[in-house]
């Protein structure tokens, strides 16, 4: 039998609490038995405010605080590449290849569906791919895009889903606390390492 695997991606630029909060609600659906978290490399649609190593250091930290039964890793499948042109579809290839064994599904945002016909060879994606849906606080809801193999899952809680990397930055940046929004040893790691302060 198949270990179904969640890959669950993102600048993880901080991570924090809405996250562990993803990863939980995926835990808990019945449809997965692992979750891979996977820092994103380069992509042309995203920059970055700290480097691929910091940003997996912080993903580590949040999982071995958080969920230590092993049915959450980390994976660096998707900083191995420096190919800011490369897609899902070729990460899965990569993936399979690698774990024949495994059957995967992308997570992803439910304001992101209507986007999936623009991807990089979205027939493959058809043919290959599923996903798993998440709502977002404050989005409304998306109609699946048709041919497409998505599962939508829900979140009986999504306040820790409004919880904006962006805003945590600007929080360091302006020398103000974090602690609450994010796991404690990320928020310490944050502060030893200097990370999101302003000219640093």
């Amino acid at each position: 039998m198949s270990l179904r695997v969640a890959l669950f991606g993102g600048a993880f630029d901080p991570p924090h609490f809405g996250h562990t909060l993803i990863i939980n609600t995926l835990l808990n659906s019945g449809l997965i038995d692992h979750v891979w978290v996977l820092p994103s490399g380069a992509r042309n649609d995203k920059q970055y405010h700290t480097s691929e190593i910091h940003r997996i250091r912080m993903v580590e930290l949040m999982v071995q605080e958080f969920f230590k039964d092993g049915r959450v890793i980390v994976s660096s499948a998707d900083q191995l590449h420096s190919d800011p042109t490369r897609g899902t579809i070729d990460l899965l290839t990569e993936l399979r290849r690698d774990f024949p064994h495994h059957d995967f599904s992308f997570v992803i945002g439910n304001e992101l569906l209507s986007n999936l016909p623009g991807w990089r060879d979205p027939e493959r994606l058809k043919r290959e791919a599923s996903f798993l849906a998440l709502p977002r606080a404050g989005v409304a809801k998306v109609q699946n895009p048709v041919g497409f193999r998505v599962q939508n899952i829900v979140i009986d809680n999504q306040l820790g889903v409004s919880i904006s990397s962006t805003v945590l930055r600007s929080f360091c940046a302006s020398g103000l606390s974090i602690e609450g929004l994010v796991p404690s040893s990320v928020a310490q790691y944050i502060l030893l390492q200097k990370l999101y302060r302003r000219n640093e």
